[in-house]
């Protein structure tokens, strides 16, 4: 079968169409092989540039299949506007788009555009407008349009960046856009990504429903917008939520909202649910039923806010034409913590309400109303009971209520009053009544330094006006404590009114106690205040001891302060100390003080003083007293006991700038203080050209003159006195037979009896030349102790010279030598060499020498000793290297007890000694240890020195001879060594061996027993070992033969109720002693003995206690405790260790105390 061709029935048809067929032919070929690919590029620029418009295309390359590739697409505007399209892609056939204005698929992997800068002159261009050109500008339908990657800045920078597009554009009689999925940066927000539907047709731009997601949130929105009119409407929903870690804080919220109106007048309004948020770790909630915004003005209601034991609702709104606004907001906590939300707040648990309407315009708030009512709450540890505030202000007035109760205080307020434009109080009328158990409230509210007060409470009437304010009512404190005392017991009741001049009123004042320097004062008055004047009349002082202080006070403030005292008045109980008085004086303008008399009349005399002081350092008053009783001022002022004389004195003073006049003089008849006493005291004293001559200060006694005359230069130098060493000149100072209480005034460690001290001195300083010093000093005392060893001296004669240094280089001759008969010879001498300068009085050389002759003493209450030797010690400035004192001592006789837990006289605390010391002590014989247990002669071999300052003793104390008591019985000391070992704490070592011969009570054989005591002091061991006809003994043979006089075998053999009663003997003696010796020490007693009959049918306790009361005194008692007979007392009382007299009480048969009188006297041969 043939095909059979269609033909064309002429040639020229058939002609042109080859010809049309064979040119489409040959420009497809060529397309196809890009031949005119630059050409194309420039036909399409050309086609779509304008004047400000230019366009230029790079190639366009066109496939098989009508795919067309664009190198670059560049568009230049004008005021900078710059696009630029890389590697753009479009696919279509050519005859579609020619057809239907749609292509395939268009794509681009990069798009830049820079936006060109405002044309201030140009004319704004309509919304309709806009739309119409975006209408105009999109040409074709597109299936498939997709961006890889796009920027767009403008002259601040990158406005959008990394923007992606996918999507697809459908063209017909509008535009409407598909968009799959779309993203770009945008500069400060970040990333914004979005998906949806949207349409423009007929200048109207509709969207059925778009969704973002932004880094705020989530959103989806739908509605319309009329470029004709502006005309809008939209409605949205989403998610939005904030994220600030540097504060911190986050929120979310769900919203929904719509925006009607037009784009130049909108009107939006939005609800929130679902909203939370958190600060610093709270969460809260948040919601909001309508918030509404339009040009006219602004509202919202329901808007909730709640937190961790607390929510809050707000309603309001404002006009913005004539800003009038309105608000008001409840509040509601249950448990609510502060310190939750912030922690700078304090931490409470508050449960309560409030409410709170307000309203204003621009100007301020106009009027409102709050009110507020708590309970069952703590702020802090404050308990708050229950508290209530209501409040109410509009128009021309105001009113307020309201009160607290709680563990820390009670307030309650009422008060009314008028307002003024600017809505504060005009006037005001109300009362308040306030309790307050403490200050803590008011401490923790305003922070520390606030003194310390309990019990303030008070109530008063208050009303007032801006320049006027009056108080009507009273105030109670119980305590109040501040820096150097404190307040108790204080009220005040009355009014006071302050205005713009004085305040004036009366007010009653009362304190119970005024603690000030330990002194307790109470004290009451009233106060007036009256144009200008204060006046406190019936003020009144009670003071401790009786003592009342009563006056009228009046002060009149101004340039001139006059202040008056009178009807000035001091008692004693029933005693008047002050009768009368009265002072008046006057502060100057420029800070003088003038007083122009004061005086005081007591029993004793009359004190009067008038002067001035001011201004500048100028100084001008005189003082005259007249027979005043100073046994009656000291006991006012409580100076203590020993202080009496009768006094008269003048002193007057005048001083101005540098130079200071004055003169004191006065007689003191029957002078006292502490030891010191005297038949007068005379005084007289100048002061001219600032220059001080002190023309006698005489103690006269028993005819006998001490004292001293001085003079001082320049003692008044910069407006005060000074008498520092350098400026005195001359001094010359005696004494007359002075007595014993010298050496208790001085603060030595030494005491005298029967004393006569007689000294002259005299210092003087002429010139540049150094001070010349004269001294001599003699003393004589029939006793004198040495307190720090309790240690007597009889017949003591001691002498000091201080002097120009003679031959041996010495300038101080310290010296003191005792003799008596019986009592040895001992003298003392100590050398000085002392230099004296502007820094002080300085050693540079000493010499110490003391020599012993049988010398006999006592030492410490438990010792008597004769002994002789000689120390010796000498060097330079001591400062510089310790002074040693260096020598021995031979003890020939001694009797030793056992001495006291602390010996009288003893210095307390021990402190370190100022010289170090190297003295042996050495004894061969005749110095016996001795009390109701040991009878022991020993020998002394150690030597006393120091350590680190503080005495220490090495050596060794050994047993010559002698027997101790043990268990009952006697023990002869065959071997006795106690080793001294200096140390901290020190030692000592015990290496004692005794033994005794027991007669058996049953079979009459003797039996030797030795005890053997070794270790330490604090912790001996004691081994008891024995010997009998049968050789060594048993440790329980031995116990039993020092307990009852038998062997253990023999005690098993006896009756029971014979042994039983041996052994209860033993053991009740035992136990004594035991008690004895445990409970001496602990209660502070020389002696203690305790005789129980524990195993007895009758008790008993039979005790023998005592003490030594002084030196040379011992008191003792003895009695049993359960026996209704009185026990003994005695008294021993020793004039010599031989020599002492015994007194004691004793009960006789009929029940009777009888005296008895004993003396002991030791006869030594």
């Amino acid at each position: 079968m043939a095909i059979r061709f269609p033909r064309f029935r002429t040639g020229p048809h058939r002609a042109i169409a080859s010809g049309i067929v064979l040119m489409i032919l040959s420009a497809y070929f060529v397309i196809l092989t890009g031949m005119l690919d630059g050409t194309i590029g420039m036909l399409v620029a050309g086609s779509v540039s304008t004047d400000s418009v230019l366009v230029r295309i790079g190639r366009i390359h066109t496939d098989l299949f009508w795919r067309s590739t664009v190198d670059t697409v560049e568009v230049l505007g004008p005021r900078g506007l710059f696009v630029l399209v890389c590697d753009g892609e479009v696919e279509g056939a050519l005859s579609v788009f020619l057809l239907s204005r749609s292509v395939e698929r268009v794509s681009a992997a990069s798009l830049e555009i820079k936006i060109p800068e405002r044309n201030p002159r140009g004319t704004p261009r309509t919304l309709a407008g806009i739309l119409e050109d975006i209408d105009g500008g999109i040409i074709c339908s597109v299936d498939s349009l997709t961006l890889d990657y796009g920027r767009i800045s403008d002259s601040l920078g990158v406005l959008l960046d990394s923007m992606r597009f996918a999507g697809s554009v459908s063209r017909g009689r509008g535009v409407s856009a598909g968009v799959v999925s779309a993203s770009a940066c945008i500069r400060d927000l970040g990333r914004f990504r979005g998906s949806g539907q949207i349409s423009l047709h007929n200048g109207i731009v509709e969207s059925s429903g778009f969704s973002g997601m932004t880094p705020f949130g989530n959103l989806y929105f739908t509605g319309w917008m009329d470029g004709s009119d502006g005309s809008v409407e939209i409605s949205s929903s989403g998610t939005i939520a904030v994220s600030l870690p540097e504060i911190p804080f986050s929120a979310s919220m769900d919203f929904t909202g719509t925006a009607g109106g037009t784009i130049s007048r909108p009107e939006i309004e939005v609800a929130l649910m679902n909203g939370s948020a958190g600060y610093g770790g709270t969460e809260l909630e948040f919601s909001a039923d309508t918030a509404m915004a339009t040009l006219d003005g602004i509202a919202f209601r329901g808007l909730e806010l709640s937190g961790p034991g607390a929510s809050v609702r707000l309603d309001g709104g404002m006009a913005f034409a004539g800003m009038e606004w309105q608000a008001g907001a409840d509040f509601t906590m249950n448990s609510f913590d502060p310190s939750a939300i912030a922690a700078s707040l304090p931490s409470a648990n508050i449960s309560g309400s409030a409410r709170a309407d307000l309203e204003g315009d621009a100007s301020g708030v106009r009027g409102g109303s709050i009110r507020l009512t708590l309970g069952g709450s703590t702020l802090g540890d404050m308990r708050l009971d229950a508290a209530s505030l209501e409040a109410v202000f509009g128009g021309s007035r105001w009113s307020a209520s309201g009160d607290l109760s709680s563990n820390r205080a009670d307030v309650s307020f009422s008060g009314s009053g008028l307002l003024g434009e600017d809505m504060l109080p005009l006037t005001y009328r109300g009362r308040v009544a306030l309790v307050l158990p403490s200050s803590e409230p008011v401490e923790n509210l305003l922070g520390p330094g606030i003194p310390w007060f309990t019990g303030l409470s008070g109530e008063a009437e208050v009303a007032g006006t801006r320049t006027r304010v009056s108080l009507d009512g009273n105030v109670s404190l119980d305590s109040l404590v501040f820096d150097g005392g404190s307040v108790g017991g204080f009220s005040a009741s009355g009014s006071i009114e302050f205005g713009r001049g004085s305040p004036e009123g009366l007010v009653s004042v009362e304190c119970g106690a005024v603690s000030v320097a330990g002194t307790v004062l109470s004290i009451s008055g009233n106060l007036e205040l009256s144009r200008g004047e204060y006046r406190m009349d019936d003020l009144s002082v009670e003071a401790p001891g009786g003592y009342s202080l009563y006056a009228s006070a009046r002060c009149v403030p101004g340039d001139t302060t006059f202040l008056d005292l009178a009807g000035i008045g001091l008692d004693q109980s029933k005693l008047k100390l002050i009768q009368d008085g009265s002072a008046a004086c006057r502060l100057l303008p420029g800070g003088a003080l003038s007083l122009d008399t004061a005086w005081v009349r007591t029993p004793q005399g009359t004190i009067c003083t008038n002067g001035s002081f001011g201004p500048g350092d100028t100084l001008r008053f005189s003082v005259c007293i007249a027979d005043a009783d100073f046994a009656s001022i000291a006991s006012a002022l409580h100076l203590g006991r020993g202080v009496s004389g009768i006094g008269n004195l003048e002193l007057r003073a005048e001083a101005s700038g540098e130079d200071l006049d004055a003169r004191l003089q006065g007689r003191i008849t029957g002078p006292s203080f502490g030891f010191y006493s005297a038949d007068s005291l005379v005084f007289e004293a100048d002061i001219a050209d600032s220059d001080l001559e002190i023309t006698g200060f005489y103690s006269w006694d028993s005819g006998n003159r001490s004292g001293f005359t001085a003079k001082v230069r320049d003692v008044w130098s910069a407006g005060r006195l000074d008498f520092s060493l350098d400026r005195i000149t001359n001094v010359d100072f005696q004494i007359n037979h002075f007595d014993d209480w010298v050496f208790y005034a001085l603060p030595v460690p030494l005491r005298t009896r029967g004393a006569d001290i007689v000294a002259h001195a005299s210092y003087e300083r002429e010139g540049g030349s150094g001070p010349l010093f004269d001294l001599e000093a003699s003393a004589m005392a029939e006793r004198l102790i040495v307190t720090s060893l309790d240690m007597p001296i009889d017949n003591v004669v001691m002498y000091l010279t201080h002097h120009y240094p003679d031959t041996t280089g010495f300038t101080t001759r310290i010296s003191a030598a005792s003799a008596g008969a019986g009592n040895g010879v001992m003298s003392t001498e100590l050398l000085l060499d002392l230099e004296s300068d502007s820094t002080g009085v300085r050693v540079d050389g000493y010499r110490f020498e003391a020599g012993f002759d049988r010398v006999r003493t006592a030492l410490g209450g438990f010792a008597a000793l004769v002994f002789s030797g000689s120390v010796f010690s000498s060097g330079g400035d001591p400062a510089s290297a310790r002074p040693l004192i260096a020598g021995k001592i031979d003890i020939e006789e001694g009797l030793v007890g056992m001495p006291g837990s602390s010996s009288a006289g003893s210095s307390g605390e021990q402190r370190p000694l100022p010289f170090d010391l190297s003295i042996a002590l050495r004894s061969n014989r005749d110095v016996w240890f001795r009390n109701s247990l040991a009878d022991i002669e020993i020998g002394v071999d150690v030597t006393v020195f120091t350590q680190q300052g503080y005495p220490a003793v090495n050596g060794t104390l050994r047993s010559l001879r002698g027997s101790v008591r043990l268990l009952d019985r006697d023990f002869r000391i065959t071997d006795g060594t106690v080793e001294l070992i200096a140390g901290d704490p020190p030692e000592q070592r015990l290496s004692i061996t005794a033994e005794t011969d027991i007669r058996g009570t049953m079979d009459r054989e003797l039996y030797h027993i030795v005890v053997s005591i070794g270790g330490s002091l604090d912790s001996p061991s004691i081994t008891l070992t024995g010997t009998g006809p049968f050789g060594e003994l048993a440790q329980e043979d031995v116990l039993a033969l020092l307990a009852v006089g038998m062997t253990y075998g023999q005690l098993q053999q006896m009756d029971t109720g014979a042994v039983q009663s041996q052994l209860e003997g033993a053991a009740q003696g035992y136990v004594g002693r035991l008690l004895a010796r445990s409970l001496r020490g602990e209660i502070g007693l020389d002696e203690l003995q305790l005789t129980p009959e524990l195993l007895a049918d009758s008790t008993s306790l039979t005790v023998g206690l005592g003490k030594y009361i002084l030196p040379d005194l011992f008191v003792s008692f003895s009695g049993d405790v359960f026996s209704t007979e009185p026990g003994t007392i005695s008294a021993q009382y020793y004039f010599h260790p031989d020599l002492y007299v015994t007194g004691s009480t004793k009960s006789t048969l009929h029940g009777e105390q009888e005296p008895s009188l004993e003396l002991h006297y030791t006869l030594r041969y």
